[in-house]
């Protein structure tokens, strides 16, 4: 009950903040800071280095763990310091502002998600869901006081270091041991050689959202930046509860990695599952949001709703394709998610920039929900490793109500 209290409160309290900032700062100033949010949550992926996925691999290993637990902090710590040190540096001459010149501390944040998402496979899940849930509460509480009574220069600061403390206690509780850390190439070889290609997928998958805001900004303005981003927030919003379940099934995917064909019955329920939430958020998108939505912004935003219920298509497609992820990272077959992803990716690039100045916002939702698609399903079929995959994702996609 605790996970599943902090998952909510985090998604809450995240969708609390959208809408405050939305509805208190200018529109074009809402659109600036969800910019840069944007490329500084880029940043914060190529810090983390695909390790918050490649490390469950290893953690499971209890007498190797500490040596890779270490070495995956060592290399997301330097990589984290050279990138804000470079943002800040460049910052500073071309935009002296200083909220501005302070956001790249943000590029740390992938810290405490590492330690969340390494809880899901260890002992210490409801342990740290409590701390989690505790300290993202009086953080939210502090958020709020800043904002309304100091601005919103000083909620960016804390904003972008509230990643600090909550590392330091979980570096504590998961009891990660520098002084007997012993680093020679060969582990750091094999920590890498998973790492790579799922540090590569995991930046195509940030880059649907964050790269179709940049595109976004750079041909329709800040203005309608912030339309869409606010939209995306609620997409990853539901993203990110239906992501919650089908992260827990790597251990059951795990288990099942040398029987085939338990497998892939496996996965074929767990694909009806993904459609079935799907199908429930959409559900609830398209009949209770609209009313709540007007309620709360007016025209202002009129044409978030439409752009939310377009955008939750595309978790028909993105469910599915984690869920292969889980599958690849047990097979040890990663290299085939980065490939197909960052063909996504590209496509979704190229969908954006023919899309966008024709159909605008619109535009932006159906490159996003078209590449999802290629790259979570079609690709499948012209790999011969994931060409049954493709098949199981299809039966599902058909037959999910058969469950």
């Amino acid at each position: 009950m605790t996970v599943i209290i902090e998952r909510i409160f985090r998604l809450a309290s995240g969708l609390i903040f959208t809408i405050i900032l939305s509805k208190t700062l200018p529109v074009s100033i809402y659109g600036e800071y969800t910019y840069y949010l944007s490329i500084f949550s880029i940043l914060s992926c190529v810090a983390s280095f695909g390790l918050d996925d490649s490390i469950k691999r290893f953690y499971l290993s209890p007498e190797i763990s500490n040596n890779y637990l270490t070495l995956a902090i060592i290399i997301k710590t330097t990589l984290s310091a050279i990138l804000t040190i470079f943002c800040v540096f460049y910052i500073s001459i071309v935009d002296n502002r200083s909220w501005l010149i302070f956001f790249p501390f943000f590029i740390f944040s992938g810290f405490s998600s590492f330690f969340l998402n390494l809880s899901l496979i260890s002992n210490k899940l409801r342990e740290v869901s409590l701390i989690s849930l505790v300290y993202n509460i009086l953080i939210s509480l502090l958020k709020l006081f800043s904002l309304f009574n100091f601005g919103f220069e000083v909620f960016v600061y804390i904003q972008s270091l509230e990643w600090f403390l909550i590392s330091i206690i979980f570096l504590k509780k998961f009891d990660v041991d520098f002084y007997n850390f012993n680093f020679s190439k060969n582990l750091l070889i094999s920590l890498l050689k998973p790492s790579v290609p799922l540090f590569l997928s995991s930046l195509a998958i940030i880059g649907y959202y964050k790269i179709d805001q940049i595109l976004i900004t750079h041909f329709l303005g800040f203005e309608s930046n912030a339309v869409y981003s606010l939209s995306s927030q609620f997409v990853i919003s539901a993203g990110i509860i239906h992501g919650i379940l089908i992260n827990k099934s790597f251990k059951n995917i795990y288990s099942l990695k040398d029987d085939k064909l338990k497998l892939s019955a496996l996965m074929r329920k767990y694909y009806s599952y993904s459609i079935i939430g799907v199908f429930f958020i959409l559900l609830v998108v398209a009949t209770v949001f609209p009313i709540l939505f007007n309620y709360i912004w007016g025209e202002q935003y009129h044409l978030v709703p439409n752009l939310v219920l377009f955008g939750i298509v595309g978790l028909f497609f993105s469910g599915v394709g984690l869920l292969h992820t889980q599958k690849l990272i047990a097979l040890e077959l990663e290299n085939y998610r980065m490939y197909r992803v960052f063909a996504g990716l590209i496509c979704n690039i190229i969908l954006n920039i023919i899309f966008i100045p024709i159909l605008g916002i619109y535009g932006a939702i159906l490159a996003t929900v078209l590449s999802q698609l290629l790259s979570s399903v079609i690709l499948n079929l012209f790999f011969k490793r994931t060409k049954d995959d493709f098949y199981e994702q299809i039966y599902s996609i058909f037959n999910f109500w058969r469950l």
